[in-house]
């Protein structure tokens, strides 16, 4: 939502840009919303508009990329706080590990590679969202 807001608030000139918003419950679902004219416009994380491309290519076409947001650090995995960090580390030698044991099912997933990420590695999506507070717009809707 950050990345979206970012991208319009020059645009915004301390208003609302965006009449109204709906929360769809994921990316498949805001790329049907598209599809059947129910939204204007959503924000697509670019590797699930890669697998609608290739595995949907009929729900693809019905809509049309107009623009691309800043870059940002990809959606994390996240676990509950019960976990104990040497379980958070097994799970992430196995998902690493299984990039080089199956790389046929990791190219066709678009896995490159998994990142430890702490809390700061998220602070540009933060600055952002500061910008975008700063140029009027504090709010996506």
């Amino acid at each position: 939502m950050n990345l979206l807001r970012h991208a319009v608030a020059p645009f915004a000139r301390d208003v609302r840009f965006f009449a109204s918003i709906t929360k769809s419950g994921g990316h498949l679902a805001s790329i049907r919303a598209l599809a059947n004219g129910t939204a204007d416009v959503a924000a697509i994380d670019c590797v699930m508009f890669a697998f609608v491309r290739e595995h949907q290519p009929e729900l693809a076409s019905a809509v049309r990329e107009i623009g691309v947001t800043a870059s940002a650090p990809a959606l994390p995995f996240i676990a509950s706080k019960p976990v104990p960090e040497p379980a958070i580390g097994l799970l992430f030698d196995a998902l690493s590990r299984f990039l080089t044991v199956d790389p046929a099912r990791a190219h066709r997933l678009k896995l490159r590679r998994f990142i430890r990420r702490d809390f700061a590695d998220y602070a540009p999506i933060r600055a952002l969202e500061r910008e975008a507070i700063a140029a009027g717009y504090p709010r996506l809707a």
